[in-house]
């Protein structure tokens, strides 16, 4: 039904507004969704996109207010409003919002919270906590945790606003009780921003004060134009389409133009903090409306409890409704903005993150005020870039694609479609490559060598081959690639991967090995010589020619390689093939020497990873091996006064 109706939505609305509406009436994201949905992130105001609990109070409303004056009967009322909004969760797809607000006001239309005092409360009680019982995972869905949040902030929001407010302000109450409402919501959700997305708007907490009243507007009229353009006779100059069509182009303009002037932060926050901050806020909202309805002391008060009053003054002072507000403010807004940590690479220092994105591989390798990802992972849908998000990562400045293999390049799919930018793609120089990969690789409008001057957007980025003698530095800093050589032949893909070594005055920091195999570490024990390969012609497809210089890199100075034998150090070493016994060529281990050994790998892999004779290997040399299935992300660190290793779920070491 949805993919007949938003093409005659389209044709009949325009194609922006006709693709406005199928995404907030229906849920149908177009095929221009990025660049839509752009405006509406930088400015805070993403939740009118999505079909949200905003949307079905807005539409039981239309209905409830129609219905009302047309039946005249609140009861009759109730139900047929009830009707409409289950047909119309089942047609949006019933996503979480939906169904916890309709869930709210089928409760409060035949359930036992209807006509009791703070019966929303009761509604938002009951519906939060009998949805999980139906889907038990909801609990740790973001759009769950915000969904609730958000109303309540509404709700304590709205309450709170009368214990503050001065007296002549009761003449505009309901305008102060939108906007405390409107605040109540964004503190609730505010860390939330950080620990799920990564970016949150400053611009959104006034932004919306306008946005929300007029979407309250523009939706209800849509869906009435929407109705109406499905009879084949309506055009585009039929009135009541021509309004919601001029109101609906009147919001998108609004947006656009308040996101051109935007205040965005960005940073990581863990998911813990950002719900512990939330919480926190809310409760001091909830403190905030209970000191409000509190009675004053009656005039005549006695000697003693004056005494005591003046006693307890401080905590009398940081009770009153203006203390326990800023208090509020501090941690819904203030404390999750300080608290935040950035991706910037650690001054004179290399940080290497092994991201636990599955049974794949992806390392963030942040050196030389650089950003790098080695590798990004299989093709789960966005949990590669929530893993960047974060520690708050908006843009790499370089992606290295190992080998073809596609738990190594998978997660680019999931790249081009988030907000996370990629200034210039690395591939092996050598090795097979899927047709798959190419597919995907043009879908992200790679570009070849120094393309800026072409007026292709810089967005697209620079796609290019290397190999063994590839290099950066940056004063004693130094990164060089060891492997494919020139030359090298191999059965698999595997053997092809890219081999990189971060090393600090010629001495092996962190060696990276992707899914290298006996004969690719053979190859490098024998000690060949990193001739110097550059960065290669970038190649859009497997038939490409290597003769275009690749773009010039910005910041590190690129250094030839010294001729001999490639060294084999690394403190911090990636097990090959996340922990294969085909990545155990005799005497590896014995001559790279790492202090520790790090695994990408999934839980209960099918593959049985990491295989029996690493383990005893490692154990045999003495040698703390640490792996992304019971760790979660292993972050190391190092500067200049020693390492440090932090993983994302502490436990005895392996």
């Amino acid at each position: 039904i949805r993919e007949r109706i938003v093409p005659r939505w389209r044709e009949v609305f325009g194609p922006r507004v006709g693709a406005f509406a199928g995404w907030v009436l229906l849920g149908v994201r177009p095929d221009e969704a990025g660049a839509m949905r752009e405006p509406f992130v930088r400015t805070g105001t993403a939740h009118l996109l999505a079909i949200s609990g905003l949307h079905v109070g807005i539409v039981a409303g239309a209905v409830w207010a129609v219905l009302r004056i047309l039946l005249g009967r609140p009861r009759v009322t109730r139900r047929m409003t009830a009707i409409v909004l289950v047909l119309y969760a089942f047609l949006t797809g019933g996503g979480v919002s939906v169904l916890r607000s309709c869930g709210m006001f089928l409760l409060l239309a035949f359930g036992p919270a209807w006509g009791r005092l703070g019966r929303g409360w009761n509604a938002l009680g009951w519906a939060a906590a009998l949805l999980p019982l139906v889907w038990p995972e909801l609990p740790f869905r973001p759009s769950y945790v915000l969904s609730v949040g958000a109303t309540t902030g509404v709700l304590l929001g709205a309450r709170a606003s009368a214990a503050w407010r001065p007296k002549p302000a009761r003449r505009v109450g309901a305008l102060v009780g939108t906007i405390c409402a409107s605040l109540g919501a964004q503190a609730g959700t505010f860390a939330l921003g950080f620990g799920f997305f990564s970016v949150v708007s400053w611009t959104g907490l006034w932004f919306n004060l306008a946005a929300i009243p007029l979407a309250g507007v523009v939706v209800p009229l849509l869906l009435c134009a929407g109705l109406v353009a499905l009879a084949p006779m309506v055009d585009a100059s039929t009135p009541i389409v021509a309004l919601a069509r001029s109101l609906a182009e009147t919001l998108l303009g609004l947006v656009d133009m308040a996101s051109r002037h935007a205040v965005t932060s960005a940073g990581g926050l863990g998911e813990r903090p950002a719900l512990i901050l939330s919480v926190a806020a809310l409760v001091l909202l909830w403190a905030v409306a209970r000191s409000g309805e509190t009675a004053p002391d009656a005039p005549g008060v006695t000697s003693e409890r004056r005494s005591q009053t003046r006693a307890s003054r401080l905590f009398e002072i940081a009770t009153r409704p203006w203390a326990l507000g800023a208090f509020a403010i501090c941690c819904g807004f203030v404390l999750p903005t300080v608290c935040v940590h950035s991706a910037s690479a650690p001054p004179d220092g290399v940080r290497a993150t092994f991201l636990d994105v599955g049974q794949g591989d992806a390392v963030l390798l942040e050196v030389g005020g650089e950003t790098w990802l080695f590798d990004c992972g299989p093709p789960y849908p966005r949990r590669l870039v929530r893993a960047l998000q974060r520690r708050g990562v908006t843009r790499l400045d370089r992606l290295f694609v190992t080998h073809g293999d596609q738990d190594h390049w998978g997660g680019y799919a999931a790249m081009l479609e988030s907000s996370v930018a990629v200034d210039t793609v690395s591939i092996s120089g050598g090795g097979p490559w899927p047709d798959r990969f190419w597919e995907t690789l043009a879908a992200g409008g790679g570009r070849t060598g120094d393309a800026r001057g072409a007026g292709i957007p810089p967005a697209r980025p620079v796609v290019e081959r290397i190999g063994a003698g590839w290099s950066r530095r940056w004063g004693e800093l130094s990164v060089l690639a060891l492997h494919p050589s020139p030359g090298f032949a191999a059965a698999g893909r595997n053997d092809h991967s890219i081999v990189l070594r971060v090393a600090h005055r010629n001495e092996g920091k962190v060696l990276l090995i992707g899914d290298l195999e006996e004969p690719g570490q053979m190859r490098l024990l024998n000690g060949p010589s990193c001739a110097p390969s550059g960065p290669s012609a970038a190649m859009l497809g497997p038939d490409s020619a290597s003769s275009a210089p690749g773009k010039a890199p910005s910041g590190p100075r690129v250094a030839p390689p010294e001729p001999g034998p490639a060294p084999l150090d690394g403190i911090v070493v990636q097990a090959g093939h996340h922990g294969s016994g085909t990545s155990l060529a005799g005497g590896w281990y014995d001559a790279v020497r790492p202090g520790l050994v790090v695994a990408s790998l999934a839980k209960d892999n099918r593959y049985g990873f990491p295989h029996p004779a690493l383990l005893r290997r490692l154990t045999g040399l003495g040698i703390p091996f640490c792996r992304t299935d019971r760790d979660g992300s292993v972050s190391v660190t190092w500067r200049l006064e020693g390492w440090r290793v932090r993983r994302d779920r502490p436990g005895p070491p392996t």
